[in-house]
């Protein structure tokens, strides 16, 4: 039986994102904006903006990875194919400080590789690589309680819940509730 307490995160909006004021219709904006220029300039991504606006995001979530994956190596450079990161850096010191007595499980929207970079550039590659990471997108819509149940089940419990948007932190309240958990809840990454 794991006796570790478990703290549940999302990533994009809490400890990132791609508006340095964390202003979410902007961060969602940029993504939008990115998928829309790969779109009208890169073979193999045509309709990508069209299918991302129509719920179908898989090819969205791989020009992320190849945004985001540049955006790192020039350091933010402003280039129209990039999705800037922007750090959260109190979130993370608390995070880090939460990993010293939780076991932390990523669930984003975003390819496990994307959040892997994001990560390890958030806290280099040592304690990155203790977090567990989800690709929600393999599940279901974060939307949906059903599609947070099945992670969750594999998790063996689950303490704290941290999702910025409030739609979807009470899916995953709902889904914890149904396997007799009692998280704790926040929109933003709090110390424990």
């Amino acid at each position: 039986m794991n006796m570790m307490k478990t703290i549940v995160t999302d990533l994009g909006g809490v400890i990132y994102s791609f508006d340095p004021d964390f202003d979410a219709e902007k961060h969602s904006g940029k993504f939008a904006e990115v998928v829309q220029w790969y779109d009208t300039r890169v073979l193999g991504f045509t309709g990508a903006l069209e299918a991302y606006r129509g719920g179908k995001i898989d090819r969205s979530l791989d020009i992320e990875l190849l945004a985001v994956t540049k955006a790192l190596q020039t350091k933010n450079s402003g280039a129209p194919d990039e999705l800037p990161v922007y750090f959260n850096q109190q979130a993370i010191q608390v995070l880090i400080g939460n990993m010293r007595s939780m076991k932390v499980v990523a669930i984003a929207t975003s390819r496990k590789q994307t959040s892997r970079l994001i990560l390890e550039k958030a806290l280099g590659p040592d304690l990155s690589g203790q977090i567990d990471i989800y690709d929600m997108s393999e599940f279901g819509s974060k939307k949906d309680p059903e599609a947070w149940e099945k992670i969750f089940k594999h998790l063996g419990g689950v303490d704290v819940i941290i999702e910025d948007g409030e739609k979807n932190l009470e899916a995953a309240y709902q889904a914890a509730l149904w396997l007799d958990y009692i998280p704790v809840k926040s929109t933003t990454m709090i110390s424990l």
